[in-house]
């Protein structure tokens, strides 16, 4: 499953520019970090923050830049 959800995150990232743990878990799955960490090992650089929602919080990783 490892590829299809880097591919989501890649995806994700390339076109809106963020992706949140919680949109990882409706897509059904909870390693978000584990692949964020997979594009950093390749030479993605994406920070990550803690972010206030309506419903409570979220992390949110955001693109900085792509090798």
């Amino acid at each position: 499953m490892k590829t299809s959800q880097e591919q989501w995150v890649k995806t994700r990232l390339l076109t809106k520019g963020k992706v949140t743990r919680n949109q990882a878990l409706r897509r059904y799955f909870s390693r978000l970090a584990a692949r964020i960490a997979d594009l950093r090992e390749a030479g993605w650089k994406i920070d990550g923050q803690w972010k206030e929602t309506k419903t409570g919080r979220d992390y949110e990783y955001v693109l900085v830049s792509v090798v």
